[in-house]
């Protein structure tokens, strides 16, 4: 075997060199991957809060959709039917203002197809109920107490399934983004085998 000792300080002075180029490049590649992150948690942030805006216009307009199912069952005092719809129209156009643009948003938005789809489900409930009750004011006998119980039921159902559809969306942007962390396993398993060769020589 050849004698290296003659050697051995270019060795080292080539180990050392390769050691700090491999150190410069990890350090830049986490540094990289952290930016990369930082990016990634700043979009995610941002779409969040979007949705969050978005969640509770709709979910606004889904609660007041099941008030007034229950309220088009009662009239209180001297109330009458015309003066509680005017009541309830109001109501629905402060509620709503924003309403259309959130539609939009969940549109547009990916992963919201649930939110949308289960919101146009309720919506459309809450207009059968209302026609239903406006018939059965106008003397249609054909639609039952129990029918509009029913429905009722049904609307207040739907308003729990968004509810818990637009968790779940939420939920899925509270996880972190683990790039860095995938990074620092990839640091550690390159540098131990170096310097245990650094060690033997």
């Amino acid at each position: 075997m050849p004698d290296l000792t003659p050697f051995s300080g270019a060795i080292g002075a080539i180990a050392g060199a390769t050691i700090a180029l491999v150190g410069t490049w990890l350090t830049w590649r986490h540094q990289f991957n952290m930016e990369i992150l930082k990016d990634r948690q700043a979009l995610r942030n941002a779409r969040r809060e979007r949705l969050r805006q978005t969640y509770e216009v709709v979910l606004l307009t889904a609660v007041t959709m099941r008030q007034a199912a229950a309220r088009l069952i009662v009239l209180f005092g001297d109330e009458t039917a015309e003066s509680r719809g005017k009541e309830l129209n109001e109501l629905f156009e402060k509620v709503t203002a924003d309403l259309d643009h959130a539609r939009v948003r969940l549109l547009l938005e990916q992963g919201t197809d649930l939110v949308y789809a289960q919101f146009e489900k309720l919506r459309l409930q809450f207009i059968e109920y209302q026609q239903l009750e406006t018939d059965k004011r106008s003397g249609d006998r054909s639609i039952r107490a129990t029918d509009l119980g029913e429905r009722r039921r049904q609307i207040e159902a739907d308003v729990e399934l968004l509810r818990a559809a637009m968790h779940e969306s939420l939920n899925s942007l509270d996880e972190p983004v683990t790039d860095v962390r995938l990074a620092e396993r990839s640091r550690r398993r390159v540098l131990p085998p170096i310097k245990r060769w650094l060690r033997r020589n």
